[in-house]
C-alpha cells in the first residue's frame, strides 16, 4: 500500500473530524502509539471511547470482511477511508461495522455513543475518474465510429447490436462523446464526428495505454520465409496486418520489422497454417518478432465500409497509426504523421466531416 496516500486519509480525516467535532477526537497513528496490535494503523480517541483504526486507500467488501475477521468484535475496530460511496455506507451499516472517510462521513453504533454521518462531499478535490469512452469498452466502440463514421447516425440499439457494446453503455458513450464535443447533433435523426484530429490522436493514446495490454495473445516467430503469401494463399483465413507490415500496403509506407498480426483464431491453429512458434518475453529478440493481439472491432460492419484498405488482410490506417506511434523508432513515427495527415485525414474530409 501507499504510505503517503495512507497517511493522507489519516490527516485529512482528522483535519475533518476535527473541524466537526472540535477537542473531541485524538488520533495517534502508527508512529505514536506503542500498541503492538499487528494490523492496526493506529488508534483514535473519540469523545472518550477508543477505537483502534485501519486505513484503506481503496475498501472494498472483501478487504473490509478479511480485516474484521482478524479482530476480536469487542475491539470495535474502525475503518477509515479516502471517500465512502454510499454502497459502502449502506454495507457498513448492515453489518454494524464502524467508519469514517475524509469527507466526514461517519458510523459509530455503540450503546452510549451514536453518530451517523452522511453526504458530505470531498473536502480536498479529487481527479475526475476517467470517462467510460476512453476505457476499454469506450474504445472499442470509438474505434468501430472511426472506421465507419456513418455509424454515428444510427439508433443506440443498431449501434449496440453491431458493436456488441450495451445499450446502457452506448447511451454513456455518445452522452461523454458529446460533453467531449466529438459528436454533434446536425438534426435529431443525424449525428456527425466533430474535432475528429484531436478524436483520433486520442482514440491512439488510450489504446496504446489501456485496449493494446488486453489485447496482447503472445509473441512467435516464423518458420517460413515467406509468412506473408502463406497467408494470403488462405482465402478464408481472419488474419489482419497492422503496424510496420501494414504500411507496406498503403501509400509512403515502410518496411520494417515486428509484425503485427490481429486475428481471434484459435493459436494452435495458427500454428500449424503458418509454421509459426511461441517464443519467451525473455528470449533474445528475434529479427521478426511477430505479435498477435485479438481482433476486437467488427470485422463483418468495416469490410465493407473502408475505402482505405488496400487489401482485404490489412487494418485500417487509424490502428496501423496507433501502432507506430508506440515505436521509439523516429522513421516510424514520422510514417504514422504521414499517414495521420494524409490517409486518415483525406478519409475524413470525404465524409465532409470536421477534421
Amino acid at each position: 500500500m501507499n504510505k503517503i496516500k495512507k497517511a493522507d486519509i489519516l490527516d485529512k480525516a482528522k483535519l475533518t473530524l476535527e473541524d466537526v467535532f472540535k477537542d473531541e477526537l485524538t488520533l495517534l497513528d502508527k508512529n505514536w502509539t506503542a500498541n503492538g496490535d499487528t494490523g492496526i494503523d493506529g488508534h483514535l480517541l473519540f469523545n472518550g471511547v477508543e477505537f483502534p483504526f485501519i486505513a484503506f486507500t481503496q475498501a472494498t467488501t472483501g478487504k473490509v470482511v478479511k480485516s474484521v475477521k482478524k479482530f476480536p468484535k469487542e475491539k470495535n475496530i474502525l475503518f477509515m477511508l479516502d471517500y465512502a460511496k454510499p454502497e459502502m455506507i449502506h454495507f457498513f451499516r448492515q453489518n454494524n461495522l464502524f467508519f469514517v472517510d475524509t469527507a466526514g462521513n461517519c458510523h459509530i453504533n455503540l450503546p452510549n455513543f451514536k453518530i451517523f454521518i452522511q453526504g458530505e462531499k470531498d473536502r480536498y478535490g479529487k481527479l475526475p475518474d476517467t470517462k467510460i469512452a476512453f476505457q476499454k469498452t469506450g474504445l472499442k466502440l470509438i474505434y468501430q465510429l472511426l472506421i465507419e463514421p456513418e455509424l454515428a447516425s444510427e439508433n443506440y440499439r443498431t449501434i449496440a447490436s453491431k458493436t456488441g457494446v450495451s445499450l446502457a453503455s452506448v447511451n454513456n458513450i455518445f452522452e461523454e462523446l458529446k460533453e467531449d464535443n466529438f459528436i454533434i447533433e446536425v438534426n435529431h435523426k443525424k449525428r456527425n464526428l466533430y474535432n475528429v484530429e484531436r478524436l483520433v490522436t486520442k482514440w491512439a493514446v488510450g489504446y496504446g495505454e489501456i485496449l493494446r495490454p488486453k489485447i496482447h495473445r503472445g509473441y512467435f516467430r516464423s518458420l517460413s520465409s515467406d509468412l506473408e503469401t502463406l497467408i494470403f494463399l488462405d482465402t478464408e483465413n481472419e488474419i489482419y496486418f497492422g503496424g510496420q507490415l501494414g504500411t507496406r500496403y498503403i501509400e509512403n509506407g515502410l518496411t520494417g520489422t515486428d509484425p503485427i498480426i490481429f486475428s481471434n483464431l484459435r493459436l494452435r491453429e495458427m500454428v500449424e497454417k503458418y509454421k509459426i512458434v511461441p517464443i519467451g518475453a525473455s528470449q533474445n529478440h528475434p529479427q521478426e518478432r511477430i505479435e498477435i493481439l485479438e481482433v476486437f472491432w467488427n470485422t463483418v460492419e468495416s469490410n465493407g465500409n473502408n475505402s482505405n484498405k488496400k487489401i482485404k488482410n490489412t487494418v485500417d490506417p487509424i490502428l496501423i497509426y496507433a501502432d507506430l506511434m508506440m515505436s521509439i523508432n523516429f522513421r516510424s513515427i514520422d510514417t504514422a504523421n504521414n499517414i495521420l495527415q494524409h490517409e486518415i485525414r483525406d478519409k475524413f474530409i470525404g465524409y465532409k466531416l470536421s477534421w
